[in-house]
C-alpha cells in the first residue's frame, strides 16, 4: 500500500469541510489533490488508503447509492455502532432523539412514514410542535430524510424515507443490527424498496434497480419467483438534497 501523503491529507480536509458529497464532486476534489501523487491511481484505491489511516480514529470515507435515484454519494462518517453517536451534526439533543425515534419507526414500517406519523413521534421526546416542524425541514434540506410519493390503497400519499446522507451515516449501524433487507437485484442492503406482488414471495428491491430493469425489459418479472412486476408504487422519488 502506498504511503499516506499530503494528497490524502488534503482530500480528507476537503471531505471534513463538507462531509457529504455527490460522486461527481468527490471526483473533482480527487483530481485537484491527485497532482501531489505524481500520477493518478483509481479513486477507490486512493480512498482505501485513506480509510486504512482513518480506522485509528474511528472514521471512514463511505460510499452509498441513493435507493431511489441510483446516484452515488460519499460521506466522511464515524464508525460508532451507536446511532446517535454516528450523526456528527449540529442538532440539539432533543432533535437527535426525535430523529432516532423516527428512524426506528421507519424500520418498523417498511422504511418510510407519512408526515402525520412524523409529527406524532414528538410525543416520545421533549420537543415542541414548532421545533418538530423546523426539524423536518432541516432533515429534508440536509439529506437525512427524502420526500417521496407513493400509492397506498389506491391513493397517492406523500411520505419520507431515509435520505442518501442518512443512509451513508447509518449504513454500518443498520447492517450490524440486521435492520435491513437485501435487494433482490443488486444484492446490496436495502432500507426502503418495493415488494413483489406475489404474497408468497419475500423478494424486495430498490426503486432505482427496479426502474432500470423495467426500462431495459419489455416485461419485467420478479427475479425470485418470476411473477410479473407491473409497475412501481413509488411514483415520484425526488433528487437527494444536502450534497454538493
Amino acid at each position: 500500500m502506498a504511503s499516506y501523503s499530503d494528497a490524502h491529507r488534503l482530500f480528507v480536509q476537503g471531505m471534513m469541510s463538507r462531509r457529504y458529497l455527490k460522486e461527481s464532486a468527490v471526483e473533482e476534489l480527487y483530481l485537484k489533490v491527485a497532482a501531489r501523487l505524481g500520477e493518478l491511481e483509481p479513486l477507490d484505491t486512493f480512498v482505501r488508503q485513506i480509510n486504512h489511516e482513518l480506522a485509528t480514529v474511528e472514521m471512514v470515507v463511505r460510499t452509498a447509492r441513493d435507493e431511489l435515484t441510483g446516484e452515488t454519494f460519499y460521506g466522511l462518517v464515524g464508525t460508532s455502532k451507536n446511532a446517535t453517536m454516528a450523526t456528527a451534526t449540529t442538532f440539539k439533543r432533543a432533535e437527535l432523539e426525535m430523529f432516532e425515534v423516527v428512524l426506528q419507526f421507519m424500520i418498523g414500517g417498511n422504511g418510510w412514514l407519512d408526515q402525520q406519523q412524523f409529527f406524532q413521534q414528538r410525543q416520545q421526546v421533549k420537543i415542541s410542535e414548532r421545533e418538530s416542524h423546523a426539524l423536518l425541514i432541516e432533515l429534508k434540506n440536509e439529506g437525512w430524510l427524502q420526500l417521496i410519493t407513493r400509492e397506498v390503497d389506491g391513493k397517492v400519499v406523500e411520505g419520507y424515507t431515509l435520505g442518501s446522507r442518512g443512509f451513508v451515516e447509518f449504513h454500518d449501524y443498520l447492517l450490524c443490527e440486521e435492520l435491513v433487507s437485501t435487494c433482490e437485484l443488486c444484492k446490496t442492503i436495502l432500507f426502503y424498496g418495493e415488494s413483489c406482488g406475489n404474497e408468497k414471495c419475500e423478494a424486495v428491491a430498490h426503486v432505482a434497480c427496479l426502474a432500470t430493469s423495467m426500462r431495459n425489459a419489455q416485461a419485467f418479472g420478479c427475479p425470485a419467483c418470476h411473477t410479473p412486476w407491473p409497475r412501481l408504487v413509488t411514483t415520484s422519488p425526488l433528487p437527494s438534497r444536502g450534497a454538493e
